[in-house]
């Protein structure tokens, strides 16, 4: 995940009755989606954006290689540094998602 790629957007909306929250975002086909979700994951992923900005911030550049070719040329270092921020990342999503929508 490249961390300055922002793939979704979230919205939230005063609503009769209250405050709708929701993300929207396009799937592998490109097609548009709208998912309505609880203000719990909603915040959660405001949360993840702020965690995604300090990384950003401590200037994790998205290595654009594999492993291969990084040990070649003597990379290595920023490429683990790169899958250690795209990992993290991944697991925030994973985290946030089963919590509110695990089977």
């Amino acid at each position: 995940m490249a961390y300055g790629a922002k793939t979704y957007t979230l919205k939230e909306e005063a609503a009769e009755g209250g405050t709708k929250y929701s993300i929207s975002f396009k799937d592998g086909q490109g097609e548009h989606h709208e998912l309505e979700v609880s203000e719990q994951l909603f915040f959660e992923f405001r949360q993840m954006e702020r965690r995604n900005r300090n990384l950003q911030q401590r200037a994790v550049p998205v290595y654009p290689h594999p492993a291969a070719y990084a040990s070649e040329h003597g990379e290595m270092a920023q490429y683990r540094a790169s899958l250690q921020a795209s990992l993290a990342c991944k697991e925030a999503i994973e985290q946030a998602i089963n919590a509110h929508y695990g089977d």
